[in-house]
């Protein structure tokens, strides 16, 4: 039986915000996402990432948040950048939580959700994916403003 593979995912050049505790999964995520050409931001924990975003939150075009993080939760933190801006993309991701994960998280605001042990091929699928869907929603958001101020 022939293995199935997933299409190689494409890149861009978004800076993305990283949110992880455990410094290896910080290098490999810096570095899957940095190999696609994206600026990579990390920080280890949630008191840091609120910190950055609040400096930053006009370059950060997506962020990719542990749940279980020191300090600050990443359910905390998500809260509160929704808060700074509403319209961020937040990816969340565990290790620890069951199959109601994905629902609580996109419940809890979050534009997707993703399982450890991180899985390389998918990381910058689900980024490239979540960004996509993200510029898509602006244009048309920006689409419809256009029209209703012409009208």
């Amino acid at each position: 039986m022939a293995e199935r593979t997933l299409p190689e995912a494409q890149g861009g050049e978004e800076t993305i915000l990283v949110v992880e505790d455990e410094y290896m999964l910080v290098d490999l995520l810096k570095s899957l996402l940095a190999c696609k050409g994206y600026t990579v931001l990390t920080v280890e924990d949630g008191d840091a990432a609120l910190q950055v975003f609040a400096r930053r939150h006009r370059q950060i075009d997506l962020v990719l948040m542990d749940v279980g993080l020191p300090k600050v939760s990443g359910w905390d933190a998500l809260q509160n950048m929704r808060q700074r801006d509403p319209n961020i993309p937040i990816i969340l991701a565990s290790g620890y939580l069951g199959a109601e994960a994905d629902e609580r998280s996109l419940e809890a605001g979050a534009s997707a959700y993703i399982s450890k042990p991180y899985v390389p091929e998918t990381v910058p699928a689900i980024v490239r994916r979540v960004l996509d869907k993200t510029r898509n929603l602006r244009q048309n958001r920006e689409a419809s403003d256009v029209r209703s101020t012409t009208s």
